[in-house]
């Protein structure tokens, strides 16, 4: 008698198919690809449907294994090594010593399973290794890589196959949702008849469509209507059983429907398709080229032509030259003499570039571009890069000939769409919206049904997920950030989790909200939870259930190994002592050995001195946006190298930490003054990044000789749990720290008496490095001594924004108005007719923006690529000043827009100072950008160095004093004279002189203030 399968042990099996899909497929073993193929082929379906047919491909691996279809290669590989082992243990896995009876007893899936299916992997495989091996037994030999001559009697085989049968019989029985197995007959091959007769297509049709689909003009891969339509022609010498499934798969495609039998063909023809046999064939002979695409300092794609190989160019005018970090096995770009590349790209998209080199033509590029719709997918490393053909999901962003502009947007259907001009004339920009945002075009736009990058490559009604956080597995369970659901032709989706007290009839854990107007899209319902563990997501409509889809959620992320530029030396980010530093300098600010004490080292409580602020107190822990915004930050950091700034941005609405009518760009810098992220540039291509930074505790000493211990940098919620329980297990108090700004939250920080050596252990302890925190007066030089970049040569860049002196802010340049650079920087567009001083942005076409700092009279005065110090150096030279103190030890920047503090003198403040800087609203002063230093004296020092004034006669020393006091004063005050309030309003470069202009003193201060600013005194400008 066969063992039974109760209802709780089904409930079992249901179970942990879902949990385990939380693990990253990289990691598998053979028992965990077990339960995923499991899940794939047997249980994630309508019970209805008999499976008769099994599709065992690289591409049907990696939907086994949640991964994207262009890691196909990995996850078969991934698979293979996860079942490999010896000869013995190999015919060891697949007899029936486990069975009772003929029989699985238990409801877990059996441990042959991963093997049989296996079985049907090698009977049909293009592996490149058994590509010229007909035998079977040998083909699996040489997929395990056991030695030649070893030999499988696979005896028991067939046995395995009926108990496989006999187990998924049971389960139905006792109430699981599993497809029922059919087994073919045979025929003449008793022992490996079943295996390969399952698998589909047979290697015999496999390698037809092969040799069918190298009829494709190019190497891409091609869409459902082109494949279909190349083996219609040959279909006669395809095998009967494939003719007839073929058959009805283009039945059922001709209706726009979706069917079990038509995924199988698709999946056999897509597999062929991206063969390493077909691509060698077309590939090998001649060059490629592809389009990829960097963000601009605006925010459009800068688009880049490459190739996956040098090329002679001739006398073209063109160069080859190598590409910094590779995109997949596209190592050159292509640029004009200078090194431009946005010169190829108009040639290009003008389509005259052929014409130059004619290996472009008859490219699926030209054609792409002749089209006149270009698709573009995110990249792992913060780029796009062109899709030739569509994709089912992922943020995508279009170029479009401005012909073709207004039928694109008829087919998208998300209601976030912005168009704007693109930076190829003639073209358009579309952005805001997913693959799963684009309807057929043959139903929303019949005009571009031919346009190849638009055509349809699924088969049937599927579930395609729109935004989130990916992971590594699936996606983050923060639930603000859960993504949204598309399925053609669904009526409503119901997400599931199965447990062991609802399997016969599981009540979904969620209903999704269909979205009004917009047939097929689902959100979630508001409040939102957050999810974790793997959940099924099933969609349906009046004939039933047609789509079903198992996504692993996490709901915390582990681990701190975020991902930085792969060559730290080829990324520029603002520095102090230079205003450009490569991205492995940009931890200046931190020391590896004992800092040395200060005399105004931190202050034990940094609220104490300085009343008139109204910091915050809110830690990561203690907001949900904050939370939220954390993990998130640190899941994209731990997948992909970098986060454009429209994503931080779009990150920092979805979870509330930037609100609608906060300064964005100044929200962002507080967060990177705050070390929770860097933001670098290729100095090659416009445009900025940001990465996560790496957690580590850092050091900062006292006057009175204790240190205060910072978490700083990225830490998940993982990272700070772990590093609290370790302070508290050791018995180190929490130190206070605060921030000045609402958007920005307070990192975690200790105070202890230690000395170094103890706290070098405690780091190791944490499993995080320890630095010391540099005097934020040894992070910044005098105005004249940082700036390393010199003027370009002419006619290399073009003006596109001058700085604005009544507004406070840069002011863009018209294209009519828009002239080259001179070097005498003679422009004379839009200039300020009252202002001495000139500060232009100018783009480059061929490599990085820089800003041009001098006078109108054409006189230059700094050249730099940091928007920093150019107005650093612009605000001196025009003797204003660019901040203004405020209370004891605060210093202020009025308005949105204008100079920061340099970043590691910012970060450097931040740690002495233990408040955190950033956009705050102040009264009587309004929006501002606030820092705070130790003290007063402090505060005079970064002041006097970034405003770049020469003291004299000790004046500016006793201006801070006389503001310090007077903030300290409770009493009233008198007015000042007005021969010393005029004398202080013409020091307009001394911000405490400002400060002191516009208040009332004791009347014991007069004396001081008088001496202060009398002639003798006055700082003398340079």
């Amino acid at each position: 008698m066969q063992p039974q399968i109760t209802t709780k042990q089904a409930a079992a099996a249901a179970t942990s198919a879902g949990a385990m899909l939380s693990i990253p497929w990289k990691r598998w073993d053979a028992s965990e690809w077990g339960v995923a193929l499991f899940a794939h082929y047997f249980l994630a379906t309508q019970r209805d449907e008999p499976l008769v047919r099994l599709s065992v491909t690289p591409e049907e691996l990696a939907k086994v294994a949640q991964a994207a279809p262009s890691e196909a290669s990995a996850v078969s590989g991934a698979f293979l090594a996860a079942i490999a082992c010896t000869p013995d243990e190999f015919r060891a896995h697949l007899r029936t010593s486990r069975l009772t009876g003929g029989a699985w007893p238990r409801s877990d899936p059996p441990p042959f399973l991963p093997y049989l299916i296996f079985t049907c992997y090698a009977a049909a495989t293009l592996d490149e290794i058994v590509a010229e091996e007909g035998d079977f037994r040998r083909r699996i030999r040489d997929l395990l890589r056991h030695p030649q001559g070893t030999s499988y009697d696979l005896e028991d085989l067939p046995k395995l196959w009926h108990a496989l049968r006999g187990w998924l019989t049971r389960l139905r029985a006792a109430g699981v949702a599993v497809r029922r197995l059919d087994l073919p007959d045979p025929g003449y091959m008793k022992r490996i008849g079943h295996s390969v007769r399952l698998a589909f297509p047979q290697r015999g049709d496999r390698e037809r469509l092969v040799i069918v689909l190298a009829g494709l003009s190019d190497d891409t891969l091609p869409t459902m209507a082109e494949a279909f339509a190349l083996v219609a022609r040959g279909i006669r010498q395809f095998s009967s059983d494939f003719q007839e499934l073929f058959r009805r798969a283009q039945e059922i495609l001709a209706h726009g429907a979706g069917s079990p039998d038509l995924r199988l063909v698709w999946s056999a023809l897509h597999d062929a398709a991206i063969s390493k046999q077909l691509v060698r064939s077309v590939v090998i002979l001649k060059p490629r080229f592809h389009l990829l695409a960097y963000d601009d300092d605006r925010g459009r794609l800068d688009p880049v032509v490459v190739t996956n190989r040098r090329i002679e160019t001739g006398k073209t005018g063109i160069t080859c030259k190598d590409l910094p970090d590779h995109a997949d096995d596209y190592s050159h770009f292509l640029a004009n003499g200078q090194g431009g590349t946005r010169t190829i790209a108009d040639l290009l998209f003008n389509q005259a570039l052929a014409d130059r080199l004619s290996e472009v033509s008859k490219t699926p590029l030209a054609r792409a571009v002749t089209e006149g719709v270009l698709l573009f997918r995110a990249t792992d490393s913060s780029t796009w890069t062109l899709c030739l053909t569509r994709e089912s999901e992922g943020r995508c962003r279009a170029m479009v000939h401005r012909r073709q502009a207004a039928s694109l947007r008829k087919m998208i259907t998300a209601t976030s769409v912005q168009m704007v001009e693109a930076v190829v004339t003639g073209w358009e920009e579309v952005t805001g919206f997913d693959f799963a945002d684009l309807a057929d075009p043959v139903i929303a736009a019949p005009e571009l049904a031919n346009v190849r990058a638009l055509q349809r490559v699924e088969a049937g009604a599927q579930i395609q997920l729109v935004g989130g956080i990916r992971t590594s597995s699936g996606f983050l369970g923060t639930a603000a950030l859960l993504p949204d659901v598309r399925c053609r032709d669904a009526t409503s989706v119901s997400v599931y989790r199965y447990t062991s007290n609802s399997v016969n009839a599981p009540a979904p854990v969620e209903q999704l909200v269909p979205v009004p107007g917009r047939p097929g899209s689902f959100c979630w319902p508001c409040p939102r939870q957050t999810m974790g563990g793997s959940l099924l997501f099933v969609a349906t409509n009046e004939s039933g259930e047609i789509a079903t889809r198992s996504i692993a959620f996490e709901s915390a992320v582990i681990g701190e190994e975020f991902k930085a530029p792969s060559d730290t030396a080829r990324w520029m980010a603002e520095g102090g002592l230079k205003d450009i530093v490569t991205a492995d300098k940009i931890d200046a600010f931190l020391i590896a050995a004992e800092a040395q004490s200060w005399n105004d080292g931190f202050a034990s409580d940094p609220l104490a001195s300085d009343g008139s602020i109204s910091p915050h107190l809110r830690a990561v822990d203690d907001d949900r946006g904050f939370d939220e915004m954390v993990e998130a930050l640190a899941c994209i950091g731990l997948r992909r190298q970098g986060l454009a700034e429209e994503e931080f941005v779009a990150l920092g609405q979805a979870v509330g930490v930037l609100a609608p009518g906060e300064p964005i760009w100044s929200a962002i810098r507080a967060w990177v003054e705050a070390g929770y992220v860097d933001v670098l540039s290729n100095p090659r291509w416009r445009g900025r990044t940001y990465f996560a930074r790496r957690p580590r505790l850092v050091a900062v000493p006292s006057n009175a000789g204790s240190v205060r211990l910072v978490l700083h940098g990225l830490a998940s919620r993982s990272t700070r749990y772990r590093v609290r329980q370790l302070f508290a297990r050791t018995g180190v108090p929490p130190a206070s720290m605060a921030s000045l700004s609402p958007c920005v939250p307070v990192p975690l920080a200790w105070r202890t008496d230690a000395d170094a050596a103890w706290i070098e252990e405690l780091s190791r302890e944490a499993e995080l490095p320890i630095s010391w925190a540099a005097h934020p007066n040894s992070m910044i030089r005098s105005l004249d001594e940082v700036f390393a970049v010199d003027a370009s040569p002419p006619g290399v860049h073009s003006l596109l924004r001058t700085w604005d002196w009544t507004e406070l802010g840069f002011r863009n340049i018209a294209r009519a108005t828009t002239v080259a650079h001179q070097r005498d920087g003679r422009s004379g567009a839009l200039r300020d007719s009252d202002a001495s001083v000139v500060v232009d942005f100018h783009a480059r076409v061929d490599g990085p923006d820089e800003y041009h700092v001098g006078t109108s009279d054409g006189r230059t005065i700094a050249v730099t690529r940091s928007r920093t110090w150019a107005l650093l150096r612009a605000f001196s030279a025009a003797r204003r000043s660019p901040f203004s103190p405020h209370g004891a030890r605060c210093f202020v920047r009025v308005g949105g827009d204008g100079p920061v503090v340099p970043l590691p003198a910012a970060r450097a403040l931040q740690l002495w100072s233990g408040l955190l800087s950033g956009p705050a609203q102040v009264a009587g002063k309004g929006r501002v950008y606030i820092y705070a230093a130790q003290n007063a004296g402090a505060r005079r020092r970064i002041l006097d160095a970034l405003s770049g004034r020469r003291e004299h006669a000790g004046s500016n020393r006793t201006l801070a004093w006389l503001v310090a006091a007077v903030s300290a004063h409770s009493g009233s005050g008198v007015p000042i004279p007005r021969e010393i309030r005029l004398r202080l309003e013409e020091m307009v470069d001394v911000p405490d002189a400002l400060a002191l202009a516009r208040s009332s003193i004791p009347a014991s201060l007069l004396p001081h203030l008088r001496r202060a600013v009398s002639p003798a005194s006055k700082p003398q400008i340079s």
